[in-house]
């Protein structure tokens, strides 16, 4: 097969170009773009197919050949990243071999998540947290409401904590007589009561030594299960205490108050002081 035979038509004296393939010559038709590299183009697309291989072909002789895109059997092309010129390949490489990634400018960081669910089976290696190491003299500077906060630990690394809640509730009554069921706090419907400070005293002057009973119960004071605090005989004078506010000494049922019954009351009072929050059931 030879190209560039040439035929002078006659009359025009035209000269056209054949291909020779056998003794079979076809007109030669050169197949390029309408406009050169580097020039505005306009016209409609040409759908253009590739070379299909399971395997990478073998490449050119030299940069500027003519190549063949690649495609895969079903049609899809093949497209191979490459930094500086050089493919990279799948697996860990080091920096000098790798393709960097920049981010936006708008995007500090990457978000971290666990790979399973709150209350679903752990599962999988734990994440360590670190935390901010703050000095003891300089302490912490305050943020807004609803504001990220930074983790804080001593320079030992030893964590910050401040028991109690945010939202904790302290609540006094007082008894000058004998009380059955009364009321010392009342959840919203729904809700739960969590008690985590209870100090009963009676007053100096009081000549009698009342029983004190403080407990969760819809309506009743509870003699057993449900008791948070409880005296036989409280003297003048006298008191005791549970729990210091940061933790949780009971927690009621769904809807259930925080009551009292006391013995008979003489000459002075019982005075009750709780610390509590609520919870949703």
């Amino acid at each position: 097969m030879a190209d560039n035979v040439f035929y002078t038509e006659p009359g025009t004296g035209t000269i056209v170009a054949f291909r020779d393939d056998g003794g079979v010559k076809w007109q030669r038709i050169d197949n390029q773009g309408v406009v050169a590299h580097d020039i505005p183009v306009s016209g409609y697309p040409t759908l253009i197919g590739g070379y299909a291989s399971a395997l990478a072909p073998a490449s050119v002789s030299s940069d500027g050949d003519l190549v063949r895109p690649w495609f895969l059997r079903d049609g899809t092309q093949v497209v191979q990243l490459s930094s500086s010129g050089t493919p990279i390949t799948l697996g860990q490489k080091t920096m000098a071999n790798s393709l960097p990634v920049v981010l936006a400018s708008d995007l500090t960081g990457f978000d971290v998540e666990g790979t399973v669910a709150n209350n679903a089976v752990d599962a999988g290696n734990p994440v360590k947290i670190g935390g901010k190491a703050v000095s003891m003299a300089s302490g912490v500077t305050p943020v807004h409401g609803g504001d990220r906060v930074d983790f804080v630990s001593n320079r030992h690394g030893m964590p910050f904590h401040l028991g109690g809640h945010p939202k904790t509730v302290t609540q006094m009554v007082n008894a000058p007589s004998v009380r059955t069921n009364a009321i010392i706090a009342s959840p919203a419907t729904g809700s739960k009561l969590v008690v985590t400070r209870l100090m009963v005293t009676a007053d100096n002057a009081m000549s009698t030594s009342p029983s004190v009973t403080v407990g969760f119960g819809a309506s009743t004071t509870p003699t057993g299960n449900g008791v948070v605090l409880s005296h036989p005989g409280l003297p003048g004078g006298g008191g005791f205490a549970q729990g210091d506010g940061s933790g949780i000494l009971a927690i009621g049922e769904t809807n259930d108050k925080l009551l009292y019954t006391t013995g008979t009351i003489t000459g002075g009072s019982v005075t009750i002081v709780a610390g509590y929050f609520e919870i949703e059931s």
